[in-house]
C-alpha cells in the first residue's frame, strides 16, 4: 500500500531528513503525483497546506498504526493473468458491534500466469 503526504512548496527541506540527500530531493522535485499509486494499492494521500503539515503527518502516522492486514486464497484457481477485483466487507455482526467502519483496500490483483 502506498501512502503519501503532499507538501506545500518549501516544506521538502523541513520533512526530508538531511541524511536522505540528493536522491530523495531529486525524486521529490520531479513533480507528478502519488495519488494513482495510493488509489490502486488501497493507500491514502493526505494533502497539506502550510498551516497543517505537522497535524497531517500525525494523522497519517496514526492511520498507519491502525491498519490491519488480511490474506486469503482465491477460489478461482485459473492462472490466466487476468485482473481480479477484490471487495472486502465487514459482517453485519461486526458493523453492529463496532459501528460504521472505513474499509480501504486495493482494487484487485493480477495473478501471475502459469508459465511464470
Amino acid at each position: 500500500m502506498v501512502y503519501g503526504l503532499t507538501l506545500p512548496p518549501g516544506y521538502e527541506d523541513y520533512l526530508i531528513p538531511k541524511i536522505a540527500g540528493r536522491l530523495l530531493r531529486k525524486l521529490y522535485n520531479k513533480g507528478g503525483t502519488v495519488d494513482p499509486y495510493a488509489d490502486s494499492t488501497g493507500g491514502v494521500v493526505f494533502k497539506s497546506g502550510r498551516e497543517a503539515v505537522e497535524e497531517k503527518l500525525a494523522a497519517l502516522i496514526s492511520l498507519l498504526r491502525s491498519r490491519y492486514g488480511f490474506g486469503y486464497v482465491s477460489s478461482n484457481q485459473k492462472r490466466d493473468g487476468k485482473f481480479r477485483k477484490i471487495q472486502l466487507k465487514a459482517s453485519p455482526l461486526v458493523e453492529k458491534r463496532e459501528g460504521r467502519l472505513d474499509i480501504v483496500t486495493r482494487r484487485g490483483y493480477t495473478p501471475k500466469p502459469e508459465d511464470c
